[in-house]
């Protein structure tokens, strides 16, 4: 494994423990791990912008950084147990490519807030892609992915950071609405944000259930209201949609014909 991100000066770790603490760390990272490479490069970008980095550092990492996107997309890069985290990963190849400027990724940023960043992109793209799929629930989607678009980079690890960072800049950049202003805030939203995202999603899912339910009832016999395409399930010997009973199905789209009308047959509307 390579050597941690806290580690000051020369460090001999136990590789079994440092496997230990990773555990499964990693899998979770490779999920965030493009954001994480956005992020970071925002991060340069805004380095850049305020003195820290030169122009010719902010290239080199920038450019490294797209090297590294494109290594990973390849199947050329892995994020594996030799890292302890996805953040180590994207520092340790920077520094293997750049040289030592590699290292100054992480100024003015701890592996909190880098993860808390990382961790709301990710979210703000899977909520879009689910109000796209759902647009029945759109809004509920929307209106929690607008708690979670405020950008806590630049918080640090819960007291902020001494640079007078260009947090307006970065946040512009990674297309958040605002900045989360205290960092102690930004820590304790752990957790909380993303079940603000699973409670979107669980009232998405209640309308997906009642429809699924609404379905399996008026295509039953005694309904015989609509007619599910044979390839959405499995038949069963009791099914009569499976062609063990003779059925006449009825075109849902067509007007209520008189014959059903002479059976005294309600039509509900989905």
């Amino acid at each position: 494994m390579t050597s941690p991100l806290w580690a000051k000066g020369h460090l001999d770790l136990d590789a079994a423990v440092q496997r230990f603490c990773a555990a499964d760390d990693v899998v979770v990272d490779r999920e965030l791990f493009d954001f994480d490479i956005v992020a970071t490069a925002a991060h340069v970008r805004g380095l850049e912008r305020i003195k820290v980095l030169t122009a010719d550092e902010s290239k080199s990492l920038t450019d490294g950084l797209d090297a590294l996107a494109l290594a990973w997309h390849a199947g050329e890069f892995v994020v594996d147990d030799r890292y302890e985290d996805g953040h180590t990963a994207i520092e340790s190849f920077l520094t293997e490519r750049c040289g030592d400027v590699g290292k100054k990724v992480h100024t003015a940023r701890s592996r909190n807030d880098q993860v808390l960043v990382a961790a709301r992109l990710w979210l703000k793209d899977r909520l879009r892609t689910a109000a796209l799929v759902a647009t029945s629930s759109a809004k509920a989607c929307l209106d929690r992915a607008a708690v979670v678009d405020k950008n806590p980079l630049g918080t640090g690890a819960g007291f902020g950071v001494s640079l007078a960072l260009d947090r307006e800049g970065v946040t512009a950049e990674l297309d958040f609405a605002d900045v989360v202003v205290s960092p102690q805030a930004a820590q304790n939203s752990r957790g909380k944000i993303e079940l603000f995202a699973l409670s979107a999603l669980h009232l998405l899912t209640l309308d997906v259930r009642r429809l699924a339910w609404d379905l399996s009832l008026f295509s039953t016999a005694e309904f015989n209201f609509v007619r599910l395409p044979d390839a959405g399930y499995a038949p069963r010997a009791f099914d009569p949609r499976g062609g063990f009973f003779s059925v006449q199905y009825a075109d849902y789209s067509a007007p209520l014909g008189a014959d059903l009308r002479q059976q005294r047959t309600v039509r509900h509307r989905l």
